[in-house]
């Protein structure tokens, strides 16, 4: 089926909301991830001023990154005949507790919730395979985390030209750190939708790129390689999905065959 963009545009127009029991969630989202990243500035010395101020700014970054990561996923799945709904999980929120103080607040989970699809069936008609689609769930959720993916690029960009910057430096790391924490098959979050899908190799290599990007920056710091930056931290990062996907691969032949 031709897809015609105007369809698309009315589409969000007609469907792009956010209810208020979402509104609630994400608010939620957003001052409990901000207050497991903010909470400690990296003062020897406490002062509320300063502390203060960090939390606002890392409140101002994580708003941006969960705002733009289910903006992507919300439009790209109504491209496809879906409404998403965003909701809470009692587990991940667990979790992310569990890491911030098993490790001082030194290992970031950042993921609260997830996505629920609801079809559109007016705006279904026509297409291949009438009912859900778990490629197109997949796929949707798979978007939301690689736009956090692009904007951590984007930052790093903004790095090389404001180097030493701590609020920028704090945008790269939210952001990937919140796509990768997404990307763990733990529900209601992002990667159990991927990994429903057929295809495993998607999950794992996409994952694995994410990690991989982490990976790079934090054990080579390449932020001062010029304009080998991007070519670096694609390069290593690809390097590793593919390990991280064959090393996946092993265990599930030598554990679960």
């Amino acid at each position: 089926m031709e897809y015609n963009m105007t369809q698309w545009g009315f589409k969000i127009q007609r469907y792009f909301y956010f209810s208020e029991a979402e509104i609630r969630n994400i608010l939620i989202t957003i001052i409990l991830l901000s207050s497991l990243v903010g909470f400690d500035d990296g003062q020897a010395v406490f002062q509320w001023s300063f502390w203060l101020r960090n939390y606002i700014n890392t409140l101002i970054v994580v708003a941006l990154a969960v705002i733009v990561h289910l903006t992507v996923q919300r439009i790209w799945a109504l491209k496809d005949g879906y409404r998403v709904d965003y909701n809470l999980g009692m587990v991940p929120m667990v979790l992310a507790i569990i890491f911030f103080f098993a490790s001082g607040g030194k290992i970031w989970f950042l993921a609260m919730g997830g996505i629920s699809f609801t079809m559109l069936e007016t705006h279904r008609l026509g297409y291949f395979r009438y009912q859900v689609s778990v490629y197109e769930q997949s796929i949707s959720a798979l978007m939301g985390n690689i736009a956090n993916i692009i904007l951590a690029f984007i930052f790093i960009f903004f790095y090389r030209l404001w180097p030493s910057n701590p609020l920028i430096e704090r945008a790269i790391w939210v952001n990937l750190a919140y796509a990768i924490s997404n990307m763990a098959p733990i529900p209601p979050l992002d990667g159990t939708l991927v990994f429903m899908w057929k295809w495993k190799i998607l999950y794992f290599m996409s994952w694995g790129w994410m990690i991989g990007i982490a990976v790079v920056l934090k054990l080579f710091f390449i932020f001062h390689f010029g304009g080998w930056t991007f070519f670096l931290l694609l390069l290593g990062s690809l390097v590793f999905a593919f390990l991280f996907n064959k090393g996946v691969g092993k265990i599930e032949q030598k554990f679960f065959t």
